[in-house]
């Protein structure tokens, strides 16, 4: 069962469902804490790191920091870790609506500002707050700056 999360987990993170990815792998966690599994997250490391670097964001129990250390180096040896490329998630016209969201424009402002209509902005800031994992404005700004999407 343990298996079946993690590389759910792993298709969900391509898949940009970053919320359900890491709600299946702290399914994963969960099952394995009792017993404290490590290898089984290291058996698939490489494609599992970015999951759990998002999963420990919400929790760093020394077990997780435990796993996601011997994760790096089951993943990496002594090479740093690649980083997920943000920009590869957002298309040009979210990135755009994001850096307006930062400037606390109103969706209405959005529209009138590309010309395009209100239920279409919506719908890209829907897409926005799906691809970074959130659900509103502060936390989709807060979430691209620390992914390095946003400068701070």
């Amino acid at each position: 069962m343990i298996e079946v999360c993690v590389l759910k987990s792993i298709a969900l993170y391509y898949l940009n469902d970053d919320i359900h990815a890491v709600n299946c792998l702290k399914k994963a966690y969960d099952i394995a804490k009792p017993y404290s599994y490590i290898r089984v997250f290291t058996d698939d490391a490489g494609e599992l790191m970015p999951v759990l670097n998002l999963l420990h964001h919400e929790n760093s129990e020394g077990y997780l920091k435990k796993i996601i250390i011997s994760a790096k180096k089951s993943a990496y040896g002594n090479t740093p870790a690649p980083k997920r490329n943000p920009y590869i998630d957002l298309t040009k016209t979210e990135l755009k609506i994001l850096k307006l969201l930062r400037k606390k424009l109103t969706y209405e402002e959005i529209s009138i500002e590309h010309g395009i209509k209100l239920t279409t902005v919506k719908k890209h800031i829907q897409s926005i707050y799906g691809k970074l994992g959130v659900e509103n404005k502060v936390d989709a700004v807060t979430t691209a700056i620390e992914r390095g999407i946003l400068e701070d």
